[in-house]
């Protein structure tokens, strides 16, 4: 997902996973521990430990920055008309391993304090 600021800026939704920078050469098993029940919507099994996070990548020289952080999913960004802030959906309730819902929130296109 994406949203496109007119100009050189894009918003992206990238799914994080934190095992991703492992060093293959290391072939110790993987021992995970399982702190939240995380399913994948269409239920063919377990999400894991990765979130999906907002970037803002410079189309014009492809810097990207990450705006959003967290141990819950960040998606669907839309640009403020100004191009100062990036409104997107997010599941962050205590509850959110049960109930799949999502409320808005906005984040300074810079990543400084979400809302």
């Amino acid at each position: 997902m994406f949203g496109l600021r007119p100009g050189h800026r894009l918003a992206v939704c990238v799914d994080v996973d934190p095992m991703a920078e492992r060093d293959d050469s290391d072939m110790l098993p993987r021992v995970m521990v399982v702190s939240r029940v995380r399913y994948r919507y269409d239920t063919l099994g377990w999400r894991g430990d990765s979130h999906y996070h907002l970037f803002v990548v410079d189309i014009e020289n492809s810097e990207s920055y990450q705006i959003t952080d967290g141990d819950w999913d960040d998606t669907a960004p839309v640009w403020s008309p100004d191009g100062s802030q990036i409104a997107f959906v997010s599941g962050r309730r205590d509850d959110r391993d049960f109930f799949a819902l999502n409320e808005a929130y906005t984040v300074s296109a810079t990543g400084e304090n979400p809302n």
